[in-house]
């Protein structure tokens, strides 16, 4: 069996999923390395995990979305409240 010069260099990869796994691994990884140098990262890294827990999910699925969006942005002190005050 003759293989093209491209694929001659490297050994072939054992199965198809195996390929597409490390593939998803790299860009995985990759990502995170951008994501680390990203302006938004140390802003979103300071989310309180409180947030996510599902007490505050039980929470806002009773409330109407602009009171979750008011709780939300309170948590994560993005309010103006300061300047009503």
């Amino acid at each position: 069996m003759h293989l093209p010069t491209f694929l001659q260099c490297k050994p072939l990869p054992l199965s198809i999923s195996a390929s597409k796994q490390a593939q998803c691994d790299i860009m995985t990884k990759r990502w995170a390395r951008s994501w680390a140098k990203s302006p938004r990262y140390l802003h979103s890294n300071n989310i309180n995990a409180k947030m996510l827990a599902g007490s505050f999910v039980k929470l806002s699925l009773m409330l109407p979305c602009h009171h979750t969006s008011l709780l939300i942005w309170l948590r994560m002190k993005y309010s103006s409240l300061n300047a009503c005050l």
